[in-house]
């Protein structure tokens, strides 16, 4: 069979070239403890998934059969890998909801950005939910947004924490409920000043309080920048494992998706569950990006072993390069 030398008007050697550079990159991916550059790479896991299918569909139209099939093959791989960190990584769909079910608890996760000053929108969002938020972690809230957005949602969320910015990232959790505990401590102290914080509420219908825990690690760029994040993951992870409460939540901006060996090491240590539903996880940056495929799961939200995950899905970005992370809980059946 006589191969097409063209395809789209392009020439048949840049579709192989390109095949050739996501093989490399999907290959190198495997390297991550290696060079934090390979730890980047590990990143794009749906993406070279994606990527490979559409290579597949390209060769076999350009009569190269062989290179169509190591592109399925590099497809096919790329998304179970997708699968492995989950709890339940064949559970497509969440477990039955009743109706009539009262005893849920729902959590926002959401990194704000320091330049957007959306507050109105944001805070109409949360106010204005058909299911009530229980939790709302903003990021990136400086001292004046956060003034605002306490104003602006203090009728619904009475209770606010922490103080006006922490450590090198201001934030502010928005509550619906009472803070029975509050402790905020560095958890990398001999690299970076991080701090990460924990506090317990009782929600409506829970027979146990609920143990949260937040942080927002650094950016993985060049050796400095993911020494430090991978210090301050397995500090939170070590906190974590502390804890005896089979009733906690851990969410934030971790700035490392599930497919690095480092997120492996966060869940194996802390003993939390990771799941999400779907044929692909709740993607929340790059906001900006059209279709779901091209962005990556950053924001995340892994839970103990007392509670089971009902949804998990990603909601607006009012203007932030993150889409908020939107969970929802109940009690674990016995």
């Amino acid at each position: 069979m006589k191969f097409d030398s063209h395809l789209f008007g392009l020439n048949a050697k840049w579709y192989v070239l390109g095949g050739i550079i996501l093989a490399l990159c999907a290959a190198l991916a495997h390297l991550a403890r290696w060079h934090w550059s390979f730890d980047l790479l590990s990143h794009f896991l749906i993406q070279y998934a994606f990527f490979g299918f559409v290579f597949f569909v390209i060769f076999v139209l350009l009569k190269l059969p062989l290179l169509g099939v190591l592109m399925l093959m590099l497809s096919v791989f790329a998304y179970y890998e997708t699968r492995l960190p989950l709890t339940h990584p064949w559970q497509f769909t969440p477990p039955p909801r009743i109706e009539t079910e009262r005893n849920l608890l729902r959590v926002v996760q959401y990194n704000k950005h320091y330049d957007n000053k959306n507050y109105t929108a944001i805070a109409q969002w949360l106010n204005n939910a058909s299911e009530p938020v229980d939790i709302a972690f903003l990021l990136e809230v400086e001292p004046e947004d956060a003034r605002a957005l306490r104003s602006l949602t203090s009728g619904r969320y009475p209770y606010t924490q922490p103080a006006e910015g922490l450590g090198p990232d201001f934030s502010l959790i928005l509550s619906r409920h009472p803070f029975l505990s509050m402790d905020v401590k560095k958890i990398a102290p001999s690299i970076i000043p991080t701090r990460g914080t924990r506090f317990e509420i009782q929600p409506e219908g829970f027979s146990r309080p609920v143990a949260f825990y937040t942080f927002h690690t650094r950016v993985p760029i060049a050796a400095r920048g993911q020494a430090q994040r991978n210090a301050e993951i397995a500090g939170m992870a070590e906190w974590i494992a502390q804890d005896h409460s089979t009733d906690k939540i851990l969410a934030g901006d971790f700035n490392i998706t599930p497919y690095s060996p480092y997120f492996y090491e966060l869940k194996e240590k802390s003993g939390l569950q990771y799941q999400s539903y779907g044929v692909f996880p709740p993607a929340t940056w790059v906001s900006y990006f059209v279709l779901p495929v091209l962005k990556i799961p950053i924001d995340h939200m892994l839970f103990g072993k007392g509670l089971d995950l009902l949804e998990i899905k990603a909601g607006p970005s009012f203007g932030s390069d993150h889409q908020a992370l939107i969970g929802v809980f109940r009690p674990s059946s016995p």
